[in-house]
């Protein structure tokens, strides 16, 4: 499972991350992994390609 979102940090501004996540099952238990990145600069260098 993959999809974007804006959570906020501690001085309330907002950012956009990428979770990751998925179903792991392990000694008969099912946990959900979740990864989140900060996709900040990613976004800034997309945004200056697309500018030219």
């Amino acid at each position: 499972m993959y999809f974007d979102q804006s959570p906020q940090r501690w001085d309330g501004t907002i950012f956009p991350v990428e979770v990751n996540a998925s179903f792991l099952q392990l000694a008969d238990k099912e946990y959900l992994v979740a990864v989140a990145r900060d996709i900040t600069q990613k976004q800034v260098a997309h945004e200056r390609i697309s500018r030219g």
